[in-house]
C-alpha cells in the first residue's frame, strides 16, 4: 500500500490513459504540500515526506508568488520568519456580538489524506499494481486512512497497522457475507461505501474504541453511502471514482470521530445498515451498476477524438 502511494505521488506522467485525458492530481498536490503551498505548513507544521517522491527545490514558489523555503531543506531553518500582521477584523461594530479577528483554519493532515487516496486510485487507473481493499475501484480509501494514522496519530505504528488491518478485514467480511462488495451488484456503495465503513472501523479501533463503538463507526460510514451509484465516464475507473475515494477517506475519519463522540447512543446498528444495503442493491437499476448506461456516464459529453480501446 505504501509503495503504491509512493508511486502515485512521484510519477512524472501528467495524464491518465484513455481518450478523456484526465490529468493526474496526486503529484501536483503532493508537490504543493511539500513546498508549503498551503499557508502555515512550511513554518508551523511538520509535514511527512515520502522517500523518493518529488519534494521540490530548497526554495520554491509559494501560493502568493514569493519564494518559500522547503521544510525539508537543511537551509530552511536559516530563513527569517515573517513579521506578524495585525489581525483583520470582520463583523459589524453595531452588533450585539463584538467583532472577532479572522482565523486561518489549516488541516494539513486532511490534505495529505486526500492526496494519498487520489495517488492510489491514479495508479489503479493507469494499470499499476495496487492492493485490492476491498476492490480495485475503492482501493484508495484504506491505504490513505492507514497512512494518515501512522503519520499523524500513531505512537505505536506496528501495533496500530495490525489493529487497523484486522479490524477492517473483519468488517469487510460482514459486508461480503451479508450484502455485497461488488459494484456490479450494488453500485458504488458496495465499493467506496464498504471501504469507507472498513476504514472508519479501523480508525476507531486504533483510537482505542470499544467493539460496540467500532461497529457503529462502520455503520455511519455505510449509512451515508447507501444508494451511491456506479456510473463512471467512458466506462473507465477515473471519473468520478478517483475523487470519490478521496472523499470516502475523509468521510471514514469523520465517521470514526462521530462514533467515538456519541457516548454509545445510536439509532441504527451495523447489522441493520448491512440489511438495508442489501435491499437497496436489489432495488437499484442495472444502469447504475458499473454499466455506464445512465447518470454521469450519459450526462457528460466525451469528445470523440479517438476510439476507446
Amino acid at each position: 500500500m505504501d509503495e503504491c502511494i509512493r508511486t502515485g505521488v512521484s510519477t512524472h506522467e501528467t495524464v491518465l490513459p484513455g481518450r478523456m485525458q484526465v490529468r493526474r492530481k496526486a503529484p501536483m498536490l503532493y508537490k504543493r504540500l511539500m513546498r508549503g503551498f498551503y499557508p502555515g505548513i512550511a513554518a508551523h507544521a511538520v509535514a511527512p515526506q515520502i522517500e523518493g517522491a518529488v519534494a521540490g527545490q530548497a526554495a520554491s514558489m509559494g501560493g502568493d508568488g514569493l519564494m518559500s523555503p522547503n521544510p525539508f531543506s537543511s537551509t530552511a531553518g536559516l530563513m527569517p520568519s515573517p513579521r506578524p500582521r495585525p489581525p483583520k477584523i470582520v463583523g459589524q461594530f453595531d452588533h450585539d456580538v463584538p467583532p472577532m479577528p479572522s482565523r486561518k483554519t489549516i488541516f494539513p493532515g486532511v490534505d495529505f489524506l486526500s492526496c494519498y487516496a487520489i495517488a492510489v486510485n491514479e495508479v489503479n487507473a493507469s494499470g499499476g499494481r495496487i492492493v485490492t481493499s476491498p476492490t480495485n475501484g475503492a482501493s484508495g480509501v484504506i491505504p490513505a486512512v492507514l497512512k494518515y494514522i501512522v503519520e499523524f496519530i500513531s505512537e505505536d505504528p506496528e501495533t496500530d497497522i495490525t489493529t487497523f488491518l484486522l479490524t477492517a478485514a473483519a468488517i469487510g467480511m460482514l459486508f461480503k457475507r451479508g450484502a455485497t462488495i461488488s459494484a456490479a451488484e450494488g453500485g458504488c456503495m458496495a465499493e467506496v461505501g464498504v471501504a469507507c465503513a472498513m476504514a472508519a472501523a479501523g480508525f476507531a479501533a486504533t483510537m482505542g474504541a470499544s467493539p460496540h463503538t467500532i461497529t457503529q463507526a462502520a455503520e455511519i460510514g455505510i449509512e451515508h453511502s447507501l444508494g451511491l451509484t456506479c456510473d463512471p465516464l467512458d466506462g473507465l475507473v477515473q471519473v468520478p471514482c478517483i475523487e470519490r475515494n478521496s472523499l470516502g477517506a475523509v468521510k471514514a475519519i469523520t465517521a470514526g470521530q462521530l462514533a467515538m463522540a456519541s457516548d454509545g447512543v445510536f439509532s441504527v446498528t451495523l447489522d441493520e445498515a448491512i440489511a438495508a444495503m442489501k435491499v437497496t442493491a436489489a432495488d437499484m437499476s442495472h444502469k447504475y451498476k458499473e454499466t455506464s448506461l445512465s447518470g454521469l456516464a450519459t450526462s457528460v459529453r466525451i469528445p470523440l477524438t479517438s476510439p476507446a480501446c
